[in-house]
């Protein structure tokens, strides 16, 4: 990145070193993504076209104008079914992020403008859902971003600690594509919340 030749060159890190002193210090040296082992070969491939994609050369100005409109949301879930299922259901609205844990969400939101809305699983290993919320709203970036739970948790005490941790909402799988649309388009959900009188 010191090198002016080779300064353009995207880079992405591949590293079983997961906890978050890395994942800062690779995106600080320049890095262009971080992705942790053990890892699919779908989501390099995704990670790979959302880095490559930025301004490739061969995409068409107006794809990349197009893509450019596109309000950014972010998925996190360790779920490769699910991150299909909603990226492609979404892809039409969404420029559709992806990450399979928290950690990596954490190193996506980086690099990238904020995105509106984050959707993440409760359950995950490493950062689970809950932690990775709660590192978002103390970080004074990223607080404002609208977080909605995805999860297969569906008892009280799990909603109550991730409107504890500061989502906005709360949806139990297994859901319906219809209702997850519906469910982003009530604005309402993404609102400000009103300091208590």
């Amino acid at each position: 990145k010191s090198d002016p030749r080779l300064c353009g060159v995207p880079v992405m890190f591949l590293t079983a070193m997961d906890e978050p002193r890395h994942v800062v210090s690779g995106i600080n040296s320049g890095a262009d993504d971080y992705l942790t082992k053990p890892f699919k070969m779908g989501d390099v491939r995704a990670r790979l076209h959302t880095m490559l994609a930025k301004d490739d050369g061969v995409t068409p100005p107006a794809h990349r104008a197009a893509a450019a409109s596109k309000k950014s949301l972010l998925l996190v879930d360790d779920d490769n079914a699910i991150r299909t299922l909603v990226a492609h259901a979404l892809a039409a609205d969404y420029e559709v992020l992806c990450a399979q844990g928290g950690l990596e969400a954490l190193a996506i939101l980086e690099r990238i403008e904020k995105p509106d809305p984050i959707l993440c699983d409760m359950m995950m290993p490493g950062m689970d859902g809950i932690e990775f919320t709660r590192t978002i709203k103390a970080d004074s970036r990223f607080h404002s971003i609208p977080v909605i739970f995805l999860t297969a948790r569906d008892d009280v005490r799990a909603r109550i600690d991730g409107i504890a941790a500061g989502a906005r909402s709360y949806l139990t799988k297994p859901f319906t594509v219809d209702y997850l649309r519906e469910q982003l388009s009530v604005r309402k959900v993404f609102a400000p919340r009103r300091a208590a009188p």
